[in-house]
């Protein structure tokens, strides 16, 4: 991993693509521990499936500026596991968990469009940060 520069124009969207990696992380393990007869879990399809669109359209568009996502960040191996606890969760519990890694992302989406960046990269995020809120309000 190079460190990075605030003059960088990738690095805050690789850090929602650092994001998005440990939020498809927990939701792996939340689609494991939720039954499938459970509404959630039809939920957490969705979501899981959506993380991972939005992780292929960062790397995407690192790759179009030529270059490596992980120049930015850790590799699977080098991050740390989201834990969810032990023992058995209620939806509820898992809802309020991913909210919580949710809305860390949402945040990172925010600092993310705060920078300058190219209009494409602008109108992936927006479209991240929409499709994230959706997920936001249905966890709700």
């Amino acid at each position: 991993m190079t460190p990075t520069s605030p003059s960088d124009p990738m690095a805050a969207v690789n850090d929602v693509l650092s994001q998005v990696i440990d939020v498809a992380m927990a939701l792996r393990q939340a689609h494991r521990r939720v039954p499938e007869e459970h509404e959630l879990h039809a939920e957490l399809d969705q979501l899981l499936t959506d993380a991972r669109s939005w992780a292929e359209w960062l790397v995407e568009a690192d790759t179009a500026r030529g270059v490596s996502a992980l120049a930015y960040m850790p590799s699977v191996a080098g991050r740390r596991r989201p834990d969810l606890g032990h023992g058995s969760l209620s939806d509820d519990d898992v809802r309020r968990i991913l909210a919580a890694q949710l809305e860390g992302l949402a945040s990172h989406l925010l600092a993310a469009l705060s920078q300058p960046e190219e209009d494409h990269i602008r109108d992936l995020l927006n479209r991240i940060n929409a499709e994230l809120q959706a997920h936001l309000a249905a966890l709700r």
